[in-house]
């Protein structure tokens, strides 16, 4: 997880919190393998990713 020095001058202590809370969300539900499995079977499959989704 990479937070810019942008989104700490524009986050609120409340909003950063916040925003690390969904991101951490994303990793432990293990959303991001979840992602590259479908790629890869759409892949195989040769079914464009807007007809996937």
């Amino acid at each position: 997880m990479v937070v810019t020095s942008a989104a700490l001058a524009a986050l609120d202590t409340r909003e950063l919190a916040a925003v690390l809370a969904h991101e951490r969300a994303h990793l432990t539900g293990r959303h991001s393998l979840r992602d590259v499995a479908l790629n890869v079977a759409f892949r195989a499959m040769a079914i464009p990713r807007a007809l996937g989704r």
